[in-house]
């Protein structure tokens, strides 16, 4: 891999340079590049996937591929901005082989598609914490694979998250430490006042970590609820478990949850804290809860622990 990860890199140095692009950031084994024009990205493209998928260059790797066209804003020799994202959540949803197109880029490249190329349209989907979907096309190519396992979208992926209204701009740090407890323990907590955000930010966290659970990862609304009795038959609606006469209904969710692998959201679940707890500490989970409290010690930040 070494040798190949080598000529990956000055394979696509060449070819970025060759077709008028620019390599503004690499991360990694990812190339970030801006072109003159659309159509000079996907040439480039093109190019790069033609050679790593011929026997003859004797590479053991395929590279997925996204292009977008938008507006940035050049900073230090790098860019920034809502493209940016929405570029990196399209090229999060391809697999390796695959070279996707935004909206975007396809209308400013599909008058101009090179002899035995074409574009598929794999219509709209929805991408990890974007508020619009994004109508989504694949290259395909005469000379190069063309069929892929389904875009991993959250359309593909089992849930049931609301569609973010709003942009999910900074708190990079909570959303960084909330994702790493749950690494680590089964049931966390956020915690703070009305408002400050404790459901923005679990669902943020939800979508980021939604392939990390095949059983899917499901939200759950208790406000509406007052009766601590009817948080089990809550859960249970949500995740379409039926209720059986002569068995506790927790009896039922551990045994049909114990071998899933599954995210469950509690949401403002404070009136409801020890009946939650008790349903959390079966044997399923993890579980993400977010409930009002008074002010954490910052006085005006969520707070997250682990409760388990």
């Amino acid at each position: 891999m070494t040798h190949a990860l080598a000529a990956h890199d000055t394979i696509l140095r060449q070819l970025i340079t060759e077709h008028h692009g620019y390599t503004f950031k690499t991360v990694g084994d990812a190339f970030c590049a801006a072109f003159a024009t659309a159509p000079d990205a996907l040439n480039a493209a093109l190019a790069a996937q033609r050679i790593f998928q011929s026997p003859l260059a004797g590479l053991p790797i395929r590279v997925r591929m996204a292009l977008h066209t938008g507006v940035a804003e050049e900073r230090d020799g790098d860019y920034f901005g809502q493209s940016l994202n929405r570029v990196a959540r399209l090229l999060s949803a391809g697999h390796g082989g695959q070279t996707l197109l935004s909206s975007a880029a396809q209308e400013l490249v599909r008058d101009h598609l090179p002899v035995g190329i074409s574009l598929r349209d794999m219509g709209e989907h929805r991408l990890k914490d974007l508020i619009r979907p994004e109508h989504i096309f694949q290259v395909v190519a005469s000379d190069a694979q063309t069929d892929f396992a389904p875009l991993k979208t959250l359309d593909w992926l089992p849930h049931n998250l609301p569609m973010n209204l709003t942009s999910f701009i900074g708190r990079d740090h909570e959303l960084h430490d909330v994702s790493q407890l749950l690494t680590d323990h089964r049931m966390i907590t956020l915690t703070g006042p009305g408002g400050i955000g404790k459901t923005r930010l679990s669902l943020h966290v939800a979508a980021e970590v939604l392939d990390a659970f095949p059983a899917g990862v499901w939200f759950i609304e208790f406000a509406p609820i007052s009766d601590p009795a009817l948080v089990p038959e809550t859960l249970a609606r949500v995740l379409g478990i039926r209720e059986q006469a002569d068995r506790a209904l927790t009896d039922i969710l551990s045994e049909s949850l114990r071998d899933k692998t599954l995210l469950l959201i509690f949401d403002n679940c404070e009136h409801l804290v020890a009946a939650c707890r008790a349903c959390a500490k079966s044997r399923f989970g993890p579980v993400l809860t977010a409930y009002t409290s008074p002010l954490p010690r910052s006085g005006r930040g969520v707070a997250a622990q682990r409760t388990g």
